[in-house]
């Protein structure tokens, strides 16, 4: 929450809201693909040299459930965006058109179908539907992908596998599926490991996302939007802060909405 802290090593660092909308954290209030609405989310990484792995999680209104959920691996200055409408079984879908890499894959212009795996099975189908169409989205610097070249041992004069695989070129990235999953597929971190994320091309997370969002009703010709609130991570110096390294693989099992 907005004002708390923790110790990490001895410094104090608080998490604050950034007026200014950039942060480790930030939470878009509201999507909706109810009633004619749809609702488009653009994720932007503000650091210049560093790449980021960003959390993706939408919950629905009703109890905050998880109804889709995945990794999106940024280029430095990338931006990523995401269409939410709603399926021919009246299921809530996010689509994008974007080259930026993401796990699981998002194949691009394809329509993925939330998942109503956590919602109440009591509920009707049209009723778990109905939940998946409302809700919040929760995104999380969780690890950074550094641009430093320090790999290629003994000279060290290359970027990372990873960092290679998710920098765009040309205006694609290559999303190498085997690097990728190979830092957050199939690999474990345990609290502190970061030695074995640094192998992989990670690093504790710096900050610099951003987001807005707006609600477009073709039908009614209305549109709302705003910009997501943004969680800093502070010293207590007011600095800014590094995070905490909060990368965990995606389970393979269980489709987009859950980590192992």
């Amino acid at each position: 929450p907005a004002g708390s802290s923790r110790a990490f090593g001895g410094v104090m660092k608080f998490f604050d809201v950034n007026e200014g909308g950039v942060g480790h954290i930030l939470l878009v209030p509201y999507y909706t693909a109810q009633d004619n609405n749809n609702t488009i989310v653009h994720l932007v990484n503000t650091d210049p040299n560093n790449g980021k792995v960003a959390k993706v999680r939408f919950r629905a209104a009703a109890n905050s459930d998880d109804v889709l959920d995945f990794q999106i691996l940024l280029s430095p200055n990338d931006v990523w965006t995401g269409f939410v409408g709603r399926g021919a079984d009246g299921i809530a879908t996010l689509t994008t058109f974007d080259n930026t890499c993401s796990i699981p894959a998002i194949p691009r212009g394809t329509a993925v179908p939330f998942v109503t795996d956590r919602l109440d099975h009591v509920l009707s189908a049209d009723a778990r539907a109905q939940n998946t169409r409302e809700g919040y989205v929760e995104i999380f610097n969780s690890a950074d992908i550094p641009a430093a070249k320090v790999f290629n041992a003994p000279a060290f004069n290359t970027n990372s596998a990873l960092y290679t695989a998710t920098k765009h070129v040309d205006g694609t990235a290559p999303c190498t599926q085997g690097v990728i999953e190979a830092a957050l597929f199939n690999e474990n971190f345990v609290d502190g490991d970061i030695a074995k994320a640094v192998k992989m091309g990670l690093a504790s997370p710096t900050g610099g996302l951003m987001a807005d969002w707006y609600i477009l009703n073709v039908p009614n010709t209305t549109t709302y939007s705003g910009g997501a609130t943004a969680l800093v991570a502070l010293t207590n110096g007011n600095a800014p802060a590094v995070g905490n390294f909060l990368a965990f693989p995606q389970n393979s099992n269980i489709k987009f909405n859950r980590d192992a």
